[in-house]
């Protein structure tokens, strides 16, 4: 999906955030599914990351948003790399 963003309006803010919420939901739902598929407790994944559980909970339900640090240690407690790649366009 490719987003130009136009420097002189009003909604650039808001077409970035949108798209990086996109980007985190999926990345949030692809590691719920990990979890569940290793048979991982919210709890299990708080105890390997330093991450309390209620915010691991609060991630999950996409009501904080997850900083890219959490998401890397959630990401490495189920076995997983979270890559970030920067193009030249």
């Amino acid at each position: 999906m490719k987003i130009d963003y136009l420097l002189d309006t009003g909604n650039e803010q808001n077409i970035i955030e949108r798209y990086s919420k996109h980007i985190t939901d999926d990345v949030v739902d692809q590691l719920i599914a990990r979890r569940k598929e290793l048979k991982m407790t919210q709890q299990d994944v708080a105890n390997m990351t330093g991450i309390q559980r209620a915010n691991v909970a609060r991630i999950e339900l996409k009501k904080n948003e997850a900083s890219l640090d959490s998401l890397v240690k959630i990401a490495d407690s189920v076995g997983m790399k979270l890559s970030i790649k920067l193009e030249e366009v």
